[in-house]
């Protein structure tokens, strides 16, 4: 569902904080730096804590949560956040929360519409005085692009600890220079990968149509810039992702790296976890895609079964958009299939969702709006199915 607190009805009591932005009384700016003393003392304390999930700032002054207590009675509260995951949220309350307690915390997404997400207070810490710090576990994973910038992010990563010996397939590595070609496959020595180096982007460009699972390639090449050779590779019809790295990130997204599909960026000085995770992450998204027969046990299969997840549940956001006439809803969820659908292998959805995006900046006919959307819904549907 989408819908905010303030308009839904629910059964029993339902409290509010009033007059105060969040419960512990803290502005945006009194929060970033209380949050950045909190964030200096546990990497301290917890720095050898194994994750399964990355955690990463969410610094939103009032997020609304719903908790529902024995009896049917709920309490909205406006909370402080601390940062998220694809698994679940850190929140400020100025009181005890019960390990154990349901809740709905209402997602405030990037397009600006919020994301209903279920979940569990696994977790109540007492800081000080009356601050807690709220653990919760969301029911099911979420997309973090969908409220994430993760382009804002050179370093950006979904996983925290990775087994190095789950990572196979095949790694094409692009880098001019022999040390860092060493670096890389020391790095990698653990895993079960696969990889083929060359020096140049030609060597890139004509290797690349061998088929290989991640692209690995230096920014700066001899002959043209990483970001070029990518998108020679994208217009002979290669699909896989691909990661940079670079001393300079901002240069890298002047090129043109934010245009290309199914990109990621690394900033050096590089770390074995860090490229770890990176590779990780997209070799087993592009190795399980929705649709193919994935891996049958392990931790690799949360990729697959996390991206179902989501793509079937933008599916029904879209049905009903269709279904009631809402363009606002539907434009929200092509913002992400623009961005999503190719790299899964939907390039045609992808598009059609893009066309939509068109045609409400262009301020075409209301009617041809909704064509293009239950067109899309279609064949959103029929790529991803529906959760049954």
């Amino acid at each position: 569902m989408d819908q905010s607190p303030l308009d839904g009805k629910s059964r029993g009591l339902k409290i509010r904080a009033a007059g105060r932005v969040n419960t512990i009384g803290v502005s945006d700016r009194d929060l970033v730096d209380m949050l950045e003393r909190m964030d200096a003392r546990d990497t301290l304390m917890d720095g050898n804590l194994r994750r399964t999930f990355a955690r990463w700032p969410f610094r939103h002054s009032s997020v609304m949560v719903r908790l529902s207590h024995p009896g049917g009675s709920e309490v909205d509260l406006r909370l402080a956040c601390r940062n998220l995951s694809q698994g679940g949220i850190a929140l400020l309350h100025s009181g005890y929360v019960y390990p154990g307690t349901p809740c709905t915390v209402f997602l405030p997404r990037l397009v600006g519409t919020a994301a209903d997400v279920k979940g569990e207070v696994t977790r109540c810490i007492h800081r000080k005085g009356t601050l807690h710090e709220l653990g919760v576990k969301f029911a099911k994973m979420i997309n973090m692009s969908l409220f994430i910038d993760m382009n804002r992010s050179a370093n950006f990563h979904l996983l925290e600890f990775v087994r190095p010996e789950t990572v196979s397939g095949r790694m094409l590595l692009v880098e001019d220079c022999p040390l860092n070609t060493k670096i890389v496959r020391h790095y990698l020595r653990e895993t079960k990968l696969a990889i083929h180096a060359v020096t140049s982007a030609a060597e890139g460009i004509a290797a690349v149509a061998d088929g290989y699972d991640i692209i690995l390639s230096d920014w700066s090449l001899p002959d043209m810039s990483g970001v070029k050779m990518l998108a020679a590779m994208r217009e002979n019809g290669i699909q896989s992702p691909a990661i940079f790295i670079t001393a300079d990130p901002a240069n890298a997204m002047k090129d043109g790296l934010a245009d290309l599909p199914n990109v990621a960026l690394l900033a050096k000085p590089l770390s074995q976890e860090q490229v770890l995770r990176a590779v990780a992450e997209r070799v087993m998204k592009s190795k399980y895609r929705i649709g193919s027969d994935g891996p049958g046990t392990g931790g690799s299969m949360l990729f697959s079964s996390d991206m179902t997840h989501n793509m079937r549940e933008q599916c029904e956001l879209l049905t009903r958009a269709a279904r009631e006439n809402d363009i606002k809803a539907a434009i929200s969820v092509c913002y992400m299939l623009v961005g999503a659908a190719a790299p899964l292998g939907y390039s045609h959805i992808g598009r059609l969702a893009a066309s939509l995006v068109e045609a409400v900046a262009a301020d075409q006919p209301r009617s041809a709006q909704m064509q293009i959307v239950k067109e899309l819904a279609r064949q959103a549907s029929a790529a991803f199915g529906s959760r049954g």
